[in-house]
């Protein structure tokens, strides 16, 4: 668009030039007519070199200056051009590292947070499991406890038990021995048996 315009800027002063020639060049041949009405025939030679002339020095230079603007113009349009191009294109590559840079953090922080999501969840696997384990251990440690002190009452009924029977068993053997005044051999023989038993600790 920008060379177009130039382009545009060129034509109009090579127009504006040409006009201004044509113009000068009538202004000197009317000078040129006035001035020599008197002498008309023996001067239209020298008229038209003169007018040529200024043509040549006045208009030639102005199109020549015009049209070297206007490809100055182009020119310092083009680099301009050229320039802005790079700035856009470092842009979008700035705009496409700063994406490509975001991406690539947002993808580390999700790894990152799964990451932390994975050990959370296995430390509190860890931990139910061994909570488990020392619930099973205590479970276990009561159950042994319980049969010990089962077995510890039942040894203690059992010797309870032992003792009452031979508790019972001397009381039968002495009430079987009768003290009188008169005792056959075979009565002394057998209180002397029953108090032979050593008698039970109560």
């Amino acid at each position: 668009m920008k060379r177009k315009h130039q382009a545009l800027t060129a034509a109009l002063a090579v127009c504006f030039a040409l006009a201004a020639a044509q113009a000068e060049a009538k202004r000197v041949g009317a000078s040129s007519r006035s001035s020599s009405s008197s002498s008309a025939a023996s001067k239209p030679k020298a008229d038209a070199d003169e007018a040529k002339r200024d043509v040549d020095i006045n208009v030639v230079p102005s199109i020549r200056y015009s049209a070297a603007g206007a490809a100055a113009g182009a020119v310092a349009g083009s680099a301009a051009a050229k320039a802005v191009a790079a700035d856009a294109a470092k842009s979008q590559a700035g705009e496409a590292d700063a994406a490509e840079k975001a991406a690539i953090a947002k993808r580390d922080e999700l790894e990152t947070k799964a990451r932390a999501e994975e050990v959370a969840r296995m430390a509190e696997e860890s931990l139910k499991i061994a909570e488990s384990k020392f619930k099973a251990e205590q479970a276990a440690k009561e159950a042994e406890e319980r049969r010990r002190q089962d077995a510890i009452e039942a040894k203690r009924r059992a010797d309870e038990e032992r003792r009452e029977e031979l508790k019972r068993q001397a009381v039968a053997r002495e009430k079987s021995c009768v003290i009188k005044p008169t005792m056959t051999d075979a009565e002394i023989d057998h209180c002397k048996q029953v108090w032979s038993y050593p008698r039970p600790q109560l």
